[in-house]
């Protein structure tokens, strides 16, 4: 049975506002933006991590990113910026010191390789053959991690919900069949609804789904291993680049027999281990009246949905001799249009969720009540949980609208609560 990703119910109830604020703790902020130092180009979606420790996370589509890091952190110690494509970059940290934003420019990665005949079965037997070594490259056994959660539901332009938390997150071994838990420690949200909204749109299992894109461990896009073959198309990609490594790519599409909504996307694996690395993948929604079925729980009377993207993405990053889940991100675009009228609505929908942590022991130990469901209401779940004071100590993935605005604005609230 296919799997699914993400389930959206819209409702016509609009809900009360609920604010957050930030309150600093013993760290500081430092910002950045990653960009292509031979075109000038923004980069997306840039790893940053702090040498030697287990802080990192995720720049934004504007190539932006901010990190809080202990207050007693050295200016000597290192930042490392890593991308597909791209080599690494150390910055120190005394670079972005004095509240600004700091350019970091990636030079591309070449491969100087020697050219060889490529087969189309070579395709197939690097898929078995990384699939085969599952147990050699994953943990296995339990491993408690740590994570930051965040979903985002924009109408146009304005973001109407936003719902964040730092997630424990119990791994089960990737050689059994038993599920993760997904767990709130802390968490957050902002809904911003007006009295003109007659459509709301609701998300449920955003944190679960985002967990479950763990192909290494769920069934691979939508249809278990076993079955791979049968639906879908492999062939051999370009060599890239990731951390400086070189890996070998898979271009995977849904063959043209099967008649269900399925994938397409690309494969990195690593030259060396071939462990699965990096997974980018969309689901064939384009042209589909009907691919709304595949996300919409509960619709309004009289409303047409029309899917524009789905597109999805995983990374691993190795601790020791294993590769460990880093971060997963789902991006959904909708439209509605009530029958009869002209105007249509555009939805786009964001979930996240970053590793920040790999040895979490809490996670072993968690109240079956603070635990993430499939069928939960995020924005109804972390109200539950929401703690002021907390926030301060932990990295943030900034939502892209007005992103420099943002920061600057967090900043101006750390720098005041540090006065206190």
């Amino acid at each position: 049975m296919k799997q699914k990703f993400l389930i959206l119910m819209f409702i016509s109830i609009a809900l009360p506002f609920i604010s957050v604020s930030l309150y600093s703790q013993d760290y500081k902020v430092i910002t950045g933006k990653v960009k292509d130092a031979a075109s000038n180009k923004i980069i997306p979606y840039a790893s940053i991590a702090l040498a030697n420790s287990s802080i990192s996370n995720i720049a934004n589509s504007d190539g932006i990113f901010t990190l809080k890091i202990p207050a007693g952190t050295s200016g000597e110690d290192s930042l490392i910026i890593s991308t597909l494509g791209y080599f690494n970059s150390a910055e120190a940290v005394k670079e972005f010191e004095n509240n600004k934003v700091r350019t970091v420019y990636l030079k591309p990665s070449v491969l100087l390789i020697n050219p060889v005949m490529v087969r189309p079965s070579d395709a197939v037997v690097l898929f078995n053959a990384a699939f085969s070594k599952i147990k050699n490259n994953y943990p296995n056994e339990k491993q408690g991690l740590t994570g930051f959660y965040r979903e985002i539901i924009k109408r146009g332009n304005r973001y109407i919900t936003l719902n964040e938390a730092v997630v424990d997150i119990l791994k089960m071994s990737y050689l059994s069949g038993n599920r993760d838990d997904i767990s709130i420690y802390k968490g957050r949200g902002n809904q911003n609804i007006k009295l003109d909204d007659t459509l709301f749109l609701k998300l449920q299992g955003g944190a679960v789904s985002t967990l479950n894109l763990d192909i290494m461990k769920s069934p691979f896009v939508g249809v278990s291993q076993s079955f791979v073959h049968d639906f879908y198309d492999l062939q051999m990609g370009p060599s890239a680049v990731i951390d400086g490594s070189e890996v070998y790519t898979i271009l995977f599409t849904q063959k043209k027999s099967c008649k269900e909504i399925l994938f397409r996307g690309k494969l990195y694996i690593d030259n060396e281990s071939l462990a699965v690395v990096r997974i980018e993948f969309s689901m064939n929604v384009e042209n589909k009246e009907d691919a709304w079925r595949e996300f919409v729980k509960r619709k309004p009377v009289g409303v047409n949905l029309d899917v524009d993207y789905a597109d999805y993405q995983i990374n691993y990053k190795k601790y020791g001799d294993r590769w460990y889940y880093n971060y997963g991100r789902i991006d959904l675009g909708f439209r509605a249009k009530y029958k009869g009228k002209w105007i249509r609505n555009k939805y786009f929908i964001t979930c996240e969720l970053a590793v920040t942590d790999v040895d979490n022991k809490n996670a072993f130990a968690v109240n079956p009540q603070q635990r993430i469901r499939f069928k939960d209401i995020m924005s109804a779940k972390v109200k539950d949980f929401t703690d002021d004071d907390f926030w301060g100590s932990y990295n943030i993935i900034q939502p892209d609208e007005t992103i420099e605005t943002i920061i600057l604005r967090i900043i101006r609230q750390l720098k005041r609560a540090d006065s206190r």
